[in-house]
C-alpha cells in the first residue's frame, strides 16, 4: 500500500505542474503544445505515450506514463519491485465560446499496474478525478479528487474517507490551496485511532510556480484543524476534541526567514490505566527567527537519507551560524480545575561562527520563567512519585521553586560570565549538576588551593562542553583550558605539584570519571586525596541522569 502512496503523491504533482500550459492555447495547437509541455515537465528517463481524438466541442487526450521501478526507487523509498504505470484521460473543451466562458478541462488517473493493490485500496482502478478551470491566458483553479480507501487484511482495516485538493492559481502561478478530509480510521488488534475532519490551508502572499512546491516556503500563511481525534493503545487511552494551528513564514523582504507557529488543542482527554490525566487544555506560541532564505533552500532540497554524518553534522554547524534566535510564549497546559502550567522562554546565538564552536557557550542567550499551580505540583509528586518525598523537599529548599500564592514560580537566565544559568537570581544550575558549589573554594591547604580549583574547573568545562554537544570530544584537552596531560583518547591527568595525582576519563554513555591517578602513592598525592574537596570530587558524573543528583 505504501509504494501505490508515493507513486500517486507524485503523480498528482507532475500533473499539477503541467495543465496550466493549456489554457494558453488555442485549439489549433493545443494537442502539440498540451504533449510538448507535459513530456517537458517529466523527468527524461520516463517513458510517456500520448494519443487524441476530436469531436464536436472537446478535445480528448490520453497519456500512458511508466514510472519504471529503477526512478521511483532512486527518487522515493527502495520498495518498488516492478514498473507503476498510469494513464491520465483529459477532456477539454475547446469550443469558440472558449474565448467567452473561459476554458475547462475533466480527467481521470487510472493504473495500469499494480492493479490488484489499487483495486483493494480504491475499489477500482480508477483512483484520481480532476477539473481544471481557466481563461485563454492563465489556469485559475484546479481540484483533484482521491478516492476514499479500504484496506483489510489479517492485521487489521483502514478507512480514508476522500481527500479534496483545490487549488488557486494567479496568471498560472499558485497562491492558494486547501486540502480537506472527512476522517479516517485505523483499527488493528495493538491500536486503534480515528478522527472526524482534516483541513489544511495554505496561502502565499507572493505566487509562484508549482514546480517549486516542494521547496517553497515563503510568505506562507496556513491554517489547518483535526477533529475528534481518538487514539488507543494498551493501557493508554487519548482523545482531543480540536487540534487547531496556524503558521507564518515570512522573509520580511530580506534574505531572513521568520517562522511563526500557534497550536491550540482543546477538550483533551487523557487516560492511563483507567485513571484520567488532569489535562484538558493545550497549547503554545513559537517563533523561530534570523534563519537565512540560502540555507533553508539548501536543506529543501537535501537528500538527508544520503548525507554521511559527517554532512549532516554540517548542516547542524551551518544552522547554528545563522544565529538563531527562539521564542516560546505559553507553552503548557491546563484543566477544569485550574490547575496550569505554563513556560515562557527566549533563547538563541548572537555574533556566533563556525570557527568558535567550542566557545559556543560564550556567544548563547537563555531566559525564561515558569509557573506551575501547586495542584499540579503535589499530584506530581504525591501521586506519581510517592517515595521520593525527601526529592522534593530538596526541590523546594534548593531555591528551584519561589511561593506565590496558588502557584511555583521561576525564573532562569544564561550568566556568559559564568558560563551557567542562574535561577531566582541566586541558584547555580551547574552547582546542582555537578553536586559541588562553583563559587566557593575551601580547603584546608592553601598549597593545594590553585590545584582543586584546577580539578573543579575542568570536571565544570568538560560537564559544559557535553551539555552544549550532547557527547565529549576525543580529546580532553579539546574540552577544557585547564592544562593536562593527554594519555590517550578519551583519558588525561591533571598534575599537583608536579606529580600526576587525578586521572580522567570519559565514556561515550556520557560518563566522567574522576580517578587517583598514577602517581596516588606518591606523599603529595596522598595529602591532597585527604582534603574534603578533593573526596567530593573524585566519583564518576553520568551527564545523562545528574541533575537534581544533590542540593546545597
Amino acid at each position: 500500500m505504501k509504494k501505490v502512496l508515493v507513486a500517486i503523491l507524485f503523480i498528482i504533482l507532475v500533473l499539477a505542474g503541467v495543465f496550466w500550459i493549456i489554457s494558453s492555447k488555442t485549439t489549433d495547437n493545443m494537442v502539440d503544445e498540451y504533449i510538448s509541455s507535459f513530456n517537458m515537465n517529466m523527468p527524461k528517463e520516463l517513458d510517456v505515450k500520448h494519443s487524441y481524438t476530436k469531436e464536436a466541442g472537446v478535445l480528448h487526450i490520453v497519456s500512458d506514463i511508466n514510472y519504471t521501478k529503477e526512478f521511483l526507487n532512486k527518487e522515493f523509498l527502495n520498495i518498488f519491485d516492478e514498473d507503476f504505470i498510469v494513464r491520465i484521460k483529459v477532456d477539454i473543451q475547446n469550443s469558440v465560446l472558449n474565448l467567452i466562458k473561459g476554458y475547462e478541462a475533466s480527467g481521470t488517473m487510472e493504473a495500469l499496474s499494480y492493479q490488484d493493490e489499487i483495486k483493494k485500496l480504491f475499489n477500482s482502478t480508477k483512483f484520481l478525478k480532476f477539473t481544471l478551470k481557466g481563461d485563454k491566458n492563465s489556469l485559475h483553479n484546479g481540484k483533484f479528487i482521491l478516492n476514499e480507501m479500504n484496506f483489510k487484511d489479517d492485521d487489521g482495516k483502514i478507512h480514508v474517507s476522500e481527500f479534496v485538493l483545490n487549488m488557486n492559481f494567479k496568471k498560472n502561478l499558485l497562491k492558494s490551496l486547501t486540502l480537506t478530509q472527512k476522517g479516517s480510521s485505523l483499527n488493528t488488534d495493538e491500536i486503534s485511532a480515528s478522527y472526524d475532519e482534516l483541513f489544511f490551508e495554505y496561502k502565499y502572499d507572493k505566487p509562484f510556480d508549482i514546480s517549486e512546491i516542494l521547496t517553497h516556503i515563503a510568505n506562507l500563511n496556513s491554517n489547518s484543524f483535526i477533529k475528534n481525534l481518538k487514539v488507543k493503545f494498551d493501557d493508554f487511552d487519548f482523545f482531543v476534541a480540536n487540534i487547531s494551528q496556524e503558521d507564518k513564514i515570512n522573509d520580511n523582504n530580506t534574505q531572513k526567514f521568520e517562522f511563526n507557529s500557534i497550536l491550540n488543542a482543546n477538550g483533551i482527554q487523557i487516560k492511563f490505566n483507567d485513571e484520567r490525566l488532569p489535562v484538558d487544555k493545550f497549547g503554545y506560541s513559537i517563533t523561530l527567527e534570523n534563519i537565512g532564505k540560502s540555507f533553508i533552500d539548501k536543506v529543501l532540497k537535501a537528500d538527508f537519507t544520503k548525507l554521511s554524518d559527517d554532512e549532516i553534522e554540517k548542516f547542524g554547524l551551518e544552522f547554528l551560524a545563522q544565529n538563531p534566535k527562539i521564542s516560546v510564549n505559553n507553552f503548557g497546559f491546563n484543566d477544569s480545575d485550574g490547575k496550569t502550567f505554563n513556560l515562557n522562554l527566549k533563547a538563541g546565538l548572537e555574533n556566533f561562527d563556525e570557527s568558535k564552536l567550542l566557545d559556543i557557550l560564550n556567544y548563547a542567550f537563555l531566559s525564561g520563567d515558569l509557573k506551575v499551580s501547586k495542584k499540579y505540583f503535589e499530584l506530581f509528586f504525591d501521586d506519581l512519585m510517592t517515595k521520593e518525598e525527601m526529592f522534593k523537599d530538596a526541590i523546594l529548599a534548593s531555591g528551584i521553586l519561589k511561593d506565590e500564592k496558588d502557584s511555583f514560580v521561576t525564573n532562569f537566565v544564561y550568566d556568559k560570565s559564568k558560563l551557567d544559568i542562574v535561577i531566582n537570581d541566586n541558584v547555580s544550575l551547574m552547582e546542582l549538576f555537578l553536586g559541588f558549589p562553583l563559587g566557593s573554594l575551601e580547603v584546608d591547604e592553601d598549597d593545594f588551593e590553585q590545584s582543586v580549583l584546577n580539578l573543579k574547573t575542568l570536571v565544570f568545562d568538560i560537564a559544559a562542553f557535553y551539555t552544549s554537544q550532547a557527547k565529549f570530544a576525543d580529546e580532553i584537552s579539546y574540552m577544557t583550558n585547564v592544562k593536562v596531560d593527554e594519555i590517550s583518547d578519551s583519558q588525561a591527568f591533571l598534575d599537583v605539584k608536579g606529580k600526576k595525582c587525578i586521572k580522567i576519563s570519559t565514556k561515550d554513555s556520557g560518563i566522567l570519571e574522576v580517578s587517583k591517578g598514577y602517581d596516588e602513592d606518591d606523599e603529595t598525592c596522598i595529602d591532597f586525596y585527604k582534603l574534603d574537596e578533593v573526596k567530593e570530587l573524585i566519583k564518576e558524573y553520568d551527564f545523562t541522569k545528574e541533575i537534581g543528583y544533590k542540593f546545597y
